[in-house]
This record gives structure tokens, sequence and C-alpha cells, in this order.
């Protein structure tokens, strides 16, 4: 709707409505007030606008919600507190052996943290993926 009102207000012929001459009662084709378009299209923008504010919040919602399961993932299989205790990044396979853990889930786990910028993705001497908890990270969610 808002590209027909903003397409109406370049036309050369201008936006029409239709209706009622008030003197004679005829339907009659007339063109709206520039001032009334130009305060549709702005109340349909605040709409628009409203609309996509909404639409981020949401996705907002739903990426700290995911990321907040992923922590207490975290904090239940003691992952960070693992991360906490290494003095450098490591590898997915060193985290696993520390943690005792499967390395393809710690793959998907350390996936959303890098992603949610709790822990920091690096490349290692051998050109390897490596993660690590920063300390001012660490301070703040481990004991």
């Amino acid at each position: 709707m808002v590209f027909e009102l903003r397409r109406d207000l370049t036309s050369p012929a201008g936006a029409h409505t239709r209706g009622a001459d008030s003197m004679t009662g005829e339907n009659r084709t007339k063109s709206a007030p520039i001032k009334t378009r130009i305060a549709l299209e702005k109340n349909m923008s605040q709409s628009e606008r409203k609309r996509q504010d909404f639409a981020q919040k949401m996705t907002d919602v739903l990426n700290y919600g995911a990321l907040n399961l992923a922590m207490g993932i975290g904090y239940s299989t003691g992952l960070f507190e693992v991360l906490d205790a290494m003095d450098r990044p490591e590898s997915v396979e060193e985290i696993a052996r520390a943690a005792n853990l499967d390395e393809r889930y710690i793959r998907e786990w350390l996936g959303v943290m890098v992603t949610g910028g709790v822990v920091e993705l690096g490349t290692g001497e051998n050109g390897e993926v490596v993660y690590l908890l920063p300390r001012e990270h660490g301070d703040l969610i481990t004991r």
C-alpha cells in the first residue's frame, strides 16, 4: 500500500478519490488533498517502522533465548569452567578432551557462543581454529 501511495504522489494526475459533491449530491472524481496524502504516507511509514522495530525485537528475543539456553548447557556441563581454566586459545579437540565431552557437540556449542560474542574465535599456530573465553567474560560468568 505504501508503494501505491507513493506512485499516486508522483503521478501527473495525482491521487483520486470518489466522493459525493456536497452541493449537488452527484458522485464525481476529485483529487485528494496533498496534505492528506502526505499524512497517510507518514502514518504508513510510522506503521512500517513500528512493524520493523517489533520484528527486530522478536528476532532479538529468539536469538538471546537460544544463547541463554546454550549458556545453560555450558553451566551444566562445566564447559565455562573448563574454558576459564585454559590459559590460551585451544582447539575443539582439546576443549572436548578437557571437558570429557563429545567433540561434535562442543563444536556446535562453541558456534553458538562465538555467534553470541561470549567466546572468541581465532587461528592457531598450525592454522587450526581455536577458541578462547576472554578473562573479562570468564570473570563474570564463572565461579
